[in-house]
């Protein structure tokens, strides 16, 4: 399953990127922000839109591999030919917010999308002290 495995997938390119902030005297804020490159999606038309269904998965593991935590969002997007058009020229980007205590972490994300089941997937270590 891709977000157990590490290795890159790259059936739709994403890009992944974290930023970390103190949320309270125990733990931190994990703001986990990915990119994709949509130029190779085939959306669908639905009444007359370019339909598709994005699905980002964002699982944390601590150093030994273990499940700490996780988060999925589903964004449905319904676009104009014009709106298409410019989310394929500069990319969808999105981002989950997960709290976690300080410690080793990947950080693996997993973006998966509904009109040609295209899958991408990162992973990146992380140390919050």
């Amino acid at each position: 399953m891709a977000i157990f495995s590490r290795d890159p997938i790259n059936g739709l390119p994403i890009r992944l990127t974290t930023l970390s902030s103190k949320a309270d005297p125990q733990n931190f804020k994990l703001s986990v922000t990915v990119e994709a490159d949509m130029r190779g999606v085939q959306f669908r038309k639905e009444e007359g839109r370019n339909a598709d269904d994005i699905t980002l998965t964002v699982v944390v593991f601590d150093s030994d591999g273990n499940y700490v935590t996780a988060k999925q969002q589903v964004t449905k997007l319904r676009m104009s030919d014009v709106g298409l058009a410019d989310l394929k020229r500069s990319g969808g980007e999105t981002s989950v917010d997960l709290i976690v205590k300080p410690g080793a972490y990947t950080i693996r994300a997993v973006v998966g999308e509904s009109a040609s089941n295209q899958l991408g997937a990162a992973s990146r270590n992380l140390v919050l002290r």
